[in-house]
């Protein structure tokens, strides 16, 4: 006897809302007709969470293998964190050729997060991937955390060099690893100088939010926020009476744009009072 099939009709948008409803919870159990397994990946596949090297390399493959499945992702969230103490010890695969492949392959991410390597936002900071018009085209939130090596500093202006070919409108930097790890005594000293860029960076005017540690020195948070003249949402992590907020609003370039500033830190054993430069967060 023929079933009564009242879905099929319905136009995509809303079979699309029936699916993300039915499977909010948890993955179906039963079967699913063929006519509905594209709706049923694009649930699925939405939010995708990586938790290990290996289930990225599975990842790269299986996207390479069935396409529509990277289609499908709306934000990817990578979280490697291991027992390595140094870049070079870090697992090196899925290979950042492979890794290029996969970020190709995801038309419609908005959001991806990453934190515990920088080696898999690699392609992300070469120019010339940044470039092609595959790589990313829909990216509109980027969010990094920290690495364990000391030698790599997330702040540094030649990893945001290629940014401005992304349509970003938010950006996360945090940088917790490099500062609180252990392993590294002296974590909170100086980094080194950086060698000058052959050219001025270009400015990132599509991003209007940034939350950030309050990185001091050559290559601090300050030299982030002179990249971004649209900004217009600022939350800072790490303030302190050691780091004050003033060398951060200094950098702002245009500072009556900005409209919501969130300051977040410890003034436990010192004396912090707020800068007369908040005047000029008009704003506000």
């Amino acid at each position: 006897m023929a079933t009564d099939d009242r879905l099929t009709p319905l136009a995509p948008e809303l079979l699309t809302m029936i699916f993300d409803e039915a499977y909010i919870d948890r993955p179906p159990t039963s079967p699913v007709n063929g006519t509905f397994v594209p709706f049923l990946r694009q649930r699925l596949f939405r939010d995708i969470r990586v938790n290990s090297f290996k289930r990225l390399e599975e990842l790269c493959g299986l996207v390479e293998t069935v396409p529509p499945l990277g289609a499908a992702m709306r934000t990817l969230e990578i979280k490697v964190h291991g027992d390595w103490t140094t870049a070079q010890e870090e697992p090196q695969d899925p290979s950042e050729d492979a890794l290029v492949r996969l970020f190709c392959a995801l038309p419609r991410l908005e959001r991806l997060e990453c934190s515990g390597s920088l080696r898999i936002i690699a392609p992300l900071r070469s120019p010339s991937v940044a470039a092609r018009s595959d790589f990313l085209p829909s990216i509109k939130a980027l969010s990094v955390a920290g690495h364990r090596d000391m030698r790599i500093d997330l702040f540094q202006p030649s990893y945001l060099a290629a940014l401005h070919h992304y349509p970003l409108r938010e950006l996360t930097l945090y940088d917790w690893c490099m500062r609180l790890d252990p392993i590294y005594p002296g974590g909170d000293a100086p980094l080194p100088p950086l060698e000058p860029l052959p050219r001025p960076l270009p400015p990132l005017f599509s991003i209007t939010y940034l939350s950030a540690s309050a990185n001091v020195g050559p290559a601090g948070t300050d030299q982030v926020l002179r990249l971004l003249p649209n900004l217009v949402d600022l939350k800072l992590l790490g303030v302190s009476h050691f780091v004050g907020p003033s060398r951060f609003l200094d950098a702002l370039p245009r500072p009556e744009r900005l409209q919501s500033l969130t300051l977040e830190g410890s003034f436990v054993g010192g004396r912090w009072v707020l800068p007369e430069r908040l005047t000029s967060l008009t704003a506000l």
